[in-house]
Order: C-alpha cells, then structure tokens, then sequence
C-alpha cells in the first residue's frame, strides 16, 4: 500500500530464519527479484538473529533483563526464549529506562556501542539513499 501510494520506507529484519526468509519474499514481491534494490530497501540486521543480539551478552542480562547472565555462548535472543519473557515488555522496560536516564549510553559496554552504531549505520545509508 506503501508502495503504491509513492511513499518509500526501508525494511530491517533479523538475521535469522525468518528475517531471511521474510528479505526473500520481499524481494519477489516488491523487487521483482531483484538483489540490488532488495539490497537498496532491506536491511538485513548482520549477525542478529533477535535485535536483542545487538546487545554484548553482560549489558543484556544487566541493563535489559535485570538477570544474571546466561550460560556463556548464549546469544540474547535464545535467553529471552529460554526464559520465556514478552520481548514487547522488555524493550518498553528499555525504553523507559533510557527515557528516564537509568540507563545511559555511558553505561553500555564498547560491543553494544559497536554493535549499534553497525546497526543504525545501515539503516541510515539505506534512507540517506531515499
């Protein structure tokens, strides 16, 4: 509907079954099959099977979860289905401890900032080309 009204929007999934998955059907659908303005459109979030991976593991259990952290090796977003929380309420307890100034940026440790300047560093160059 987007599309056809001329409104341009990119998209970013995870990188997982899914997300891969839901870039391919995309890419038919929207692009015609076509990997360059699938590339122009769809931001593939690399390397993060659950935007909660975005997080180095200490700063997820720690700022996000409020738990201790998971067994080494654990990628965030197989501990937030182990523990079988509400990924929406987690991300609204984030967002209103970064609203709030419980949680800063300073706090986080330099893998989450690398990892999420990576993230919105590719969503940026996929609207700067808008």
């Amino acid at each position: 509907m987007l599309r056809g009204w001329g409104l341009d929007f990119i998209v970013a999934v995870d990188d997982d079954k899914k997300g891969r998955s839901l870039r391919e059907k995309l890419k038919q659908t929207l692009y015609g099959g076509d990997e360059a303005q699938t590339k122009e459109n769809l931001v593939l979030v690399d390397g993060c099977p659950g935007i909660e991976d975005v997080f180095s593991q200490c700063d997820f259990a720690t700022h996000v979860l409020n738990r201790q952290l998971p067994a080494v090796g654990t990628r965030n977003s197989d501990y937030v289905k182990q523990l079988k929380v509400s990924k929406p309420v987690v991300a609204a307890r984030f967002l209103q401890a970064v609203k709030e100034r419980k949680l800063t940026w300073e706090q986080l440790d330099d893998e989450t900032k690398r990892r999420i300047r990576e993230v919105v560093d590719s969503i940026s160059l996929a609207l700067a080309r808008k």
